[in-house]
């Protein structure tokens, strides 16, 4: 049986409607939960209700399902088959590319929450007016995931500049060494090659080893070293070349594999 209120309801449905068509004026038509339609496929289509956010169309909601249960178990997908995503709202993006965030349904329980980045192309129809999207992509993560990615990243992050502020206090503690006792015994640590030698002739191979890092694919690997020996020899009088040739040449082989 139909209530009184519903059918009221209904009626100043239809009569808000025919005042629209009536006035021609869209703005005259701000129902509550109704989206303009085009007037071309008549009034009844200019007021058709249909979902304010690109990840609740029918369209996307499926094909996100669909997409997501092909990787299933892998590093984009969900760790259960889904069997729904409609709890999912759009966060941010484009047209083209675009986030759901909210919890999807799987035949395991839900799961979640996390976000959808959707890679779509909109649908059209014959006049250009937008009609939905065309999914091609989908790719799942929970926060609880991306959380912890981003402290990993963090992390590895913190131990890279802790590396190379300690690799540059060795070098400053290097240079001054070659300046202040050229001829101290030290342990010198180049590439993969690890040392005895003096502190003069360890510093001027790591300066080499810089200088000659951004010709190793670009100039043959002979010449390369001929240039070392005659750049150690300069930096490091007193011994004979060959025996800067042999060093050049590991430092030349060490950083060309």
């Amino acid at each position: 049986m139909t209530s009184h209120a519903g059918t009221v309801q209904r009626s100043c449905r239809v009569l808000q409607i025919a005042q629209c068509v009536s006035l021609l004026s869209l703005n005259a038509c701000a129902l509550s939960g109704i989206h303009d339609g085009s007037w071309a496929d008549g009034p009844m289509a200019a007021f058709a209700n249909s979902p304010s956010e690109r990840c609740q169309t029918s369209d996307v909601r499926q094909s996100i399902v669909t997409i997501l249960n092909n990787k299933v178990g892998t590093s984009e997908g969900p760790p259960a088959r889904v069997t729904s995503a409609a709890e999912l709202k759009t966060i941010a993006g484009s047209d083209g590319m675009f986030s759901c965030h909210g919890v999807l349904k799987t035949v395991d329980g839900p799961n979640g929450p996390g976000t959808v980045q959707v890679v779509a192309d909109v649908k059209t129809n014959g006049d250009g007016r937008m009609t939905g999207y065309a999914v091609r992509d989908a790719k799942w993560e929970t926060d609880a995931d991306r959380d912890h990615r981003e402290a990993a990243r963090k992390e590895e992050a913190a131990k890279r500049e802790a590396a190379a502020a300690q690799a540059a206090k060795e070098l400053e503690e290097m240079r001054t060494a070659s300046l202040v006792q050229p001829n101290k015994t030290v342990h010198c640590s180049i590439g993969h090659s690890l040392f005895w030698t003096t502190s003069a002739f360890c510093y001027a191979m790591i300066e080499e080893m810089h200088d000659l890092s951004g010709s190793l694919k670009s100039e043959p690997h002979v010449d390369l070293i001929e240039r070392c020996a005659r750049d150690i020899e300069k930096k490091v009088p007193g011994n004979r070349q060959p025996i800067y040739v042999n060093e050049c040449q590991k430092l030349v082989e060490t950083y060309a594999n």
